[in-house]
């Protein structure tokens, strides 16, 4: 009597076990399931047009773009917003104007004139050594003659 209670209670412990286990199994599945959708987008309410000022970055949805600007303009702020959240973006677009743009684009203006300058320098400098090396290529050919002829 005694083993066969122990045969039932064997068979009765095993059954849970695996009960156990297919709970368990079926569980794991349903997580690892749950992991790999999309979480249901928030409903979006009517834009408010009130001015907003944040610190922030810009992060596209798919990939990771570099958004960037020189280390000289970290605490510069945007002037001029020219996208909006979901905006398509392309390459080379103009998103945004910082409020250092009037004087740097002035720099540059600057920079411009700088090198105009330089270059028509350089350029009367070659000119002047091809001169230059003509005269004495001349006074070389003079002294040539000279000596054929002494």
């Amino acid at each position: 009597m005694a083993l066969q209670r122990l045969k039932t209670l064997n068979r009765s412990t095993l059954a849970l076990i695996i009960a156990g286990a297919v709970i368990a199994t079926g569980l794991f599945s349903y997580t690892v399931g749950q992991l790999g959708r999309k979480p249901v987008e928030p409903v979006q309410s009517a834009p408010v047009n009130e001015p907003i000022a944040a610190l922030g970055r810009l992060e596209p949805v798919s990939e990771v773009v570099s958004v960037s600007v020189s280390t000289t303009l970290n605490n510069d702020r945007v002037k001029q917003l020219f996208v909006k959240r979901g905006d398509r973006v392309q390459i080379n677009q103009v998103i945004a104007i910082l409020e250092s743009y009037d004087r740097l684009q002035t720099a540059l203006l600057e920079a411009q004139q700088q090198v105009k300058v330089a270059q028509s320098k350089l350029a009367q400098v070659r000119a002047g050594v091809k001169s230059g090396e003509i005269a004495a290529q001349q006074a070389e050919i003079a002294r040539l003659q000279a000596q054929l002829q002494g």
